[in-house]
């Protein structure tokens, strides 16, 4: 693929508008799941309240997660055949630095979920519901984290 197919592909987006976007990729669905279910048992939120707030923070997510997934014409998740070799270096790259994070946020969601029923004094109740959330957010994450590394890392291309 040569470089003029590729600039003309792009999306562009400024590193001050993609970090953020990357941001909310990332923190979105929890901050949804917080506000469907655990606001509502914890807070005392209104079902509607919970509900719509968490509707809408997932609309936001998803519309992030597929802005930064567009940025750089799916860098993340494209083939060798179709990138040259700084752009393959850079996606190899990504999925490292994404491996790390996510078993890194992994590890410290299973201490936290270890710990805060002992401090707390209340036994974790799991169920399926609440498994659901988190092995949905899991897949929405691990799919989309690559893509956002790339968002974050790239310079403009004015740099």
């Amino acid at each position: 693929m040569d470089s003029t197919r590729a600039a003309a592909s792009d999306i562009e987006l400024p590193r001050r508008i993609r970090r953020p976007l990357a941001v909310v990729a990332m923190v979105g669905y929890p901050a949804a799941v917080f506000c469907w279910t655990i606001g509502q048992t914890w807070l005392g939120l209104p079902p509607a309240i919970g509900g719509l707030a968490g509707l809408a923070l997932i609309l936001v997510t998803l519309f992030a997660m597929w802005r930064i997934y567009e940025f750089r014409s799916h860098l993340a998740q494209a083939p060798d055949a179709q990138l040259d070799e700084r752009q393959v270096q850079i996606r190899d790259r990504a999925y490292l630095d994404s491996y790390r994070i996510f078993v890194g946020v992994t590890l410290v969601a299973l201490v936290v979920a270890g710990l805060v029923p002992g401090i707390l004094g209340r036994p974790l109740t799991l169920t399926f519901d609440l498994v659901n959330w988190f092995v949905m957010g899991a897949v929405l994450i691990s799919l989309a984290l690559p893509s956002a590394v790339v968002a974050w890392r790239e310079p403009d291309l004015a740099d």
